[in-house]
């Protein structure tokens, strides 16, 4: 050899370079995309569910764009009567900026329901 680069050299010098991006860079490495967690509160609950998952909160924000017409939520669960929450394009924003709605479900069978909605990323 006369001191010049080979093939050997230039194989071995890839495969450390390789294995130096597989290594974690502190901070970086175990840093998870946040999740997004909804939970809910009923008040004077008897069995009603609110099921609102971070899907369910982009097709509600697309199907109250450019209307007036609100986009409805059925919170019956395992109720004997149905329950409803509507809302409204700027109330589904408004839950994506503060993380938090309260609102108040249709009125049946006589009474209706304040559902607290949080939305937090972890």
């Amino acid at each position: 050899m006369n001191g010049g680069i080979n093939r050997r050299m230039v194989l071995k010098t890839a495969a450390v370079a390789g294995m130096a991006l597989m290594i974690p860079r502190p901070g970086r490495a175990e840093e998870a995309e946040p999740q997004i967690v909804i939970t809910s509160e009923i008040q004077f609950n008897h069995g009603h569910e609110v099921r609102l998952t971070a899907v369910e909160v982009i097709r509600l924000l697309r199907a109250t764009a450019g209307t007036s017409e609100p986009a409805v939520l059925d919170i019956q669960g395992a109720s004997g009567h149905p329950h409803a929450l509507e809302f409204s394009h700027a109330e589904i924003q408004n839950l994506l900026i503060s993380g938090v709605l309260e609102k108040a479900s249709t009125q049946v069978a006589g009474h209706s329901h304040g559902v607290l909605i949080r939305l937090d990323l972890i």
